[in-house]
């Protein structure tokens, strides 16, 4: 690897064109929407005992067949699937972590994203043009006083939080701040209940985490 501009590949995994490769930028809210749907539909759930058809799959999830096939198909294209036989799928190292109750598994993240964030990220441009934060423009409230009036809402949120920052770093949080709002002004992602595990929930005490003692 040299570390240039043409070293990007597409959805297929072949070589990429600096702009081939910015459009998929561009585009990969069809990913983001793609992982959502399988982590919403348990999906990978259903293939956790190894390749299953994809009308099998679609069955149990109450899918149509082949619209399934390709959304799994494009995810397949990145490594979240591995298409064992015509229209069979299995889950790759990647894509186990969609499973539900398994160890570091990311779905309560895929479901925050996508059933918290992504009207609001809509409002980006709105965000940096004013400084008003994205979450309150489009619901009408803060973060914290939406997650208090939803608790199915909240606990989504704080089971996928607990691991974000760990898995994502600061960069990732501060850019979340656009759309939730800044934190120095509001309650604290970053919060425990006398533990130093540094979990993250929305609960109101202002405390240090463990990633600053």
């Amino acid at each position: 690897m040299t570390g240039t501009l043409d070293e990007h590949r597409d959805f297929t995994g072949g070589e990429a064109s600096p702009a081939a490769a910015l459009h998929r930028l561009a585009v990969s809210f069809w990913l983001s929407q793609s992982l959502y749907v399988m982590a919403k539909l348990r999906v990978a759930d259903q293939l956790s005992e190894g390749p299953r058809p994809v009308r099998n799959v679609a069955t149990a999830v109450g899918a149509d067949a082949s619209a399934l096939y390709r959304v799994m198909r494009a995810l397949a294209s990145v490594g979240v699937f591995t298409e064992t036989a015509p229209r069979e799928f299995a889950l790759t190292a990647m894509g186990s972590y969609l499973q539900s109750g398994v160890t570091g598994s990311l779905r309560a993240q895929f479901l925050t994203i996508n059933e918290l964030d992504w009207l609001p990220w809509g409002h980006l441009l709105h965000s940096v043009r004013t400084g008003e934060t994205a979450f309150e423009h489009h619901h009408g409230m803060g973060l914290f006083d939406y997650l208090e009036r939803h608790p199915d809402v909240g606990k989504m949120f704080n089971e996928a939080m607990t691991g974000f920052v760990a898995e994502n770093g600061l960069a990732a949080i501060r850019l979340q701040s656009i759309c939730h709002g800044d934190r120095r002004r509001r309650r604290s992602w970053r919060t425990h209940d006398g533990d130093s595990s540094g979990r993250t929930t929305h609960k109101g005490r202002r405390v240090r985490s463990a990633r600053r003692r």
